[in-house]
């Protein structure tokens, strides 16, 4: 099972070395050919943006 940990400065991968390689390769076609390993890291990220609530009921229609 993989695990991963990260910091702001570094990230580390747990897991069966097939398991990482599939990670990075995802993370690879997630983020294009150029992307590096830095990038990875949380500090390097954008941070999210908050979604406001669509204010629907189950339906989807507004209460």
């Amino acid at each position: 099972m993989l695990k991963r940990y990260a910091a702001p400065e570094r990230i580390s991968w747990s897991g069966r070395a097939w398991e990482i390689r599939h990670a990075l390769r995802q993370e690879i076609r997630n983020r294009g050919r150029a992307a590096r390993l830095a990038d990875l890291l949380p500090a390097a990220r954008p941070p999210l943006q908050a979604v406001p609530p669509s204010g629907g009921g189950r339906n989807g229609k507004p209460d």
